[in-house]
């Protein structure tokens, strides 16, 4: 699947790769990374785990701009975390996971 969304430094499509019940990717059109959220058991319960790289193409690695460009990914990528964690625990409570 095929979406777009709006992140804090403009708008961007992804590729949208659904594993059922296990995993789903996020995959940026054009490279610059990707975010895996993948599903496990564990011995108390399910099990969330958050996987994701990006790429700064227009940054020197380990550059100031580079630092302060995942800095605000990664505050992004945070928020996007707890959004995934209130949809699975409301999967969760309702049965449907």
């Amino acid at each position: 699947m095929l979406r777009e969304i709006t992140v804090p430094n403009g708008d961007v499509e992804e590729f949208v790769t659904f594993y059922a019940q296990v995993q789903v990717q996020f995959e940026r059109v054009g490279g610059g990374g990707f975010i895996q959220n993948t599903i496990s058991e564990s011995d108390t319960g399910p099990f969330l785990t958050f996987t994701f790289s990006r790429a700064f193409a227009a940054t020197e690695p380990g550059s100031k701009e580079e630092r302060k460009m995942d800095d605000g990914m990664r505050k992004s990528y945070v928020s996007a975390i707890g959004a995934t964690l209130r949809k699975i625990r409301e999967l969760v409570v309702s049965g449907d996971l």
